[in-house]
């Protein structure tokens, strides 16, 4: 089966746009298979208990390849996941990939990211989980000036 990938500007410049070969290797496969089941339904299905990173992971692909329609999928999901069953873990954990995204393509993200914080995180702030995981997440950012 072929694809015809619509790579972003950034993706066309590399040596798989030009070669039409696509080195899946570092997604994971769980997300790899679900842009195939994407690709052959126009839709992909999860567990009942997935988190928020799954559909982040889902848009990071997307965005890497140049896949309107499963970018907007992902999208749609993630939000859609934030309004019903958002756990702060999972919250905290999706945030970095969220904003590893350049951000013309993830401001959609971003910005029910910062909404969900905004209505919620204000009682959350004392959770042990919750400050460990932003610990994390601010440990791990590349504007740190340490």
């Amino acid at each position: 089966m072929h694809w015809e990938l619509q790579g972003t500007a950034r993706a066309n410049k590399t040596q798989e746009a030009s070669s039409g070969t696509y080195d899946l290797n570092d997604h994971p496969l769980d997300v790899v298979n679900r842009m195939v089941e994407y690709h052959y339904t126009g839709a992909y299905t999860i567990p009942e208990d997935v988190d928020l990173f799954t559909h982040a992971s889902m848009f990071t692909l997307a965005d890497k390849y140049g896949i309107g329609g499963l970018q907007a999928l992902g999208s749609k999901k993630y939000l859609e996941c934030l309004e019903k069953n958002c756990n702060y873990h999972d919250f905290a954990k999706s945030i970095s990939q969220v904003y590893e995204l350049p951000k013309e393509t993830s401001k959609t993200l971003r910005v029910g990211a910062l909404i969900m914080a905004r209505e919620n995180l204000g009682t959350a702030l004392t959770a042990t989980e919750l400050g460990e995981s932003l610990q994390e997440i601010f440990s791990a950012s590349p504007y740190d000036s340490h």
